[in-house]
């Protein structure tokens, strides 16, 4: 079956992303926001057979194996770091990656005024105008953290070979604008990449047609 909201207006109460919906754009507006992107990403994190594979795991919408229980819910996983050391990494659950996007959206989308309580259309002609490329940007680049990096392959070369971790050295030198990536600790972050690297490195018979997309940094101009 398809895929149901797994957000609701309740999954953006804190600041930054907190939603205070009025009559003109409210929870409407974002249950149809999340209807239309939430596919996208599930299927740019997952891959479109993983994709395919959730949505049959679903009864009422609700995940019945335990990789996907734990992928929608969160799980504690051991993660190893660059001295080879394990380290309890908790996941939280693919709803803390999807909202931060899903307010990218919302925020864009509603052309709304922000607050700094959270996003409100203007009731008068006195409500503060906020740089509303601030609120987009900062939401997106928090998503992108909870999204993660495929620390294996950081890039393709100039002759079409992906190059890893142990070209590193390499890439800064060449590439100067991916130079602050700390693959030491890109290894231990509570990421969705993370989860399902480890998570199929434990159980190579779960996620076996994962295909991940890496996503980019937005600045301001939301480019």
């Amino acid at each position: 079956m398809a895929v149901s909201n797994l957000l609701d207006i309740t999954d953006f109460t804190v600041y930054p992303i907190r939603i205070i919906a009025d009559e003109d754009f409210g929870s409407d507006n974002l249950d149809d926001i999340i209807t239309t992107y939430q596919p996208v990403y599930l299927r740019n994190l997952l891959g479109e057979s993983e994709y395919s594979k959730f949505e049959g795991d679903l009864i009422a919408g609700v995940p019945q194996s335990q990789h996907w229980i734990d992928f929608v819910d969160g799980v504690d996983y051991n993660a190893t770091n660059d001295k080879g050391n394990t380290i309890v990494v908790r996941w939280l659950g693919v709803k803390e990656v999807l909202k931060y996007f899903m307010y990218f959206h919302y925020v864009r989308e509603g052309t709304s005024y922000l607050t700094q309580t959270g996003v409100v259309k203007p009731s008068n002609e006195n409500s503060s105008n906020y740089n509303i490329a601030t609120f987009t940007t900062n939401a997106w680049n928090l998503g992108l953290s909870a999204w993660g990096r495929d620390w294996n392959y950081l890039f393709i070369d100039a002759y079409g070979y992906k190059q890893g971790i142990n070209d590193l050295k390499y890439y800064s030198r060449n590439f100067k604008e991916e130079t602050t990536i700390d693959i030491t600790n890109e290894r231990v972050k509570n990421t969705a990449y993370n989860f399902l690297y480890y998570y199929t490195q434990r159980n190579s018979a779960v996620f076996t047609d994962w295909d991940f997309y890496s996503r980019k940094a937005l600045n301001i101009n939301n480019i």
